[in-house]
């Protein structure tokens, strides 16, 4: 019998974040799966329904707050943890609007990335 595969969804236009996230997800053993267009994340993420969405946000961007509130109805049971170079207060705010409970500021490291990836308990992760 196959061992269950944890899914990820990495949501990014930068290249280089592509590829750290998703080598830092296969160290955690998922198999991450890359989206670049962000008009196209609902539909995928509710076809695919990943275990864990990992977003890189624009705070700027009102598009990503109203797909990130549909994206937390449509797939409840997936954790959204977004990425973000904005400031805490700025992106505390997205989260609050958008009902998102988790974050990794960049720059990032693995063992930040590891810790806030495999918690159990929901919070904000202020990179230090």
């Amino acid at each position: 019998m196959e061992k269950d595969v944890k899914r990820a969804l990495v949501v990014d236009s930068d290249k280089l974040n592509l590829y750290l996230v998703s080598e830092y997800l296969m160290r955690l053993g998922y198999n991450p799966e890359i989206l670049t267009d962000k008009n196209n994340v609902l539909k995928h993420a509710k076809e695919q329904r990943p275990n864990i969405i990992l977003w890189e946000v624009n705070y700027k961007n009102d598009c990503d707050q109203k797909v990130l509130s549909e994206l937390k109805i449509a797939c409840n049971s997936s954790r959204i943890i977004l990425i973000t170079a904005h400031s805490e207060f700025e992106i505390y705010g997205l989260c609050q609007k958008s009902g998102i409970q988790e974050y990794i500021n960049k720059p990032m490291i693995f063992n930040q990335f590891k810790t806030v990836v495999n918690s159990r308990q929901k919070g904000y992760i202020k990179n230090s």
